[in-house]
This record gives C-alpha cells, sequence and structure tokens, in this order.
C-alpha cells in the first residue's frame, strides 16, 4: 500500500492510494448513490488538479492521481 501527501492540506494528511483506487471503481457503477459519489469526487479532483501538475517521470500505466505532483507555488 502506498501512500503520498496530499498537496490541498496543509495538515499533512497522507492519503492511501488504494482507498482512492476503491472510490474511483464505486464511483463508476450505476444508481443515485453513485452519481451523488462521483460529484462529490469530481469536486475533490478538480480541487487536487488545481493544487498539482503532470509529473514527467511518472509511467503512464499509473493511475491519474498517481501520475501528479505538487505545483511550484
Amino acid at each position: 500500500m502506498s501512500y503520498y501527501a496530499c498537496p490541498c492540506c496543509t495538515s499533512g494528511l497522507y492519503i492511501d492510494t488504494h482507498s482512492r483506487r476503491r472510490l474511483e471503481s464505486l464511483r463508476r457503477r450505476r444508481g443515485r448513490r453513485a452519481h451523488k459519489l462521483r460529484v462529490a469526487v469530481e469536486r475533490l479532483d478538480d480541487r487536487y488538479r488545481e493544487a498539482t501538475a503532470p509529473s514527467p517521470d511518472a509511467y503512464a500505466s499509473e493511475d491519474w492521481w498517481d501520475r501528479r505532483e505538487v505545483r511550484d507555488r
């Protein structure tokens, strides 16, 4: 299991990449609950994309959130 620091947080929160993959599989389901989850996760993903940039050293086979790095501020 791998962890990485969330650049959107200043609390030093570390994200479990297995949990993020699980969220991704749940949001791809059908139904009202999956739709609500999709909406919530998309908002968080947008914040994450704003705080990060594509990593030039990442492998294309990695999940998109693992291919990001903290933006220079």
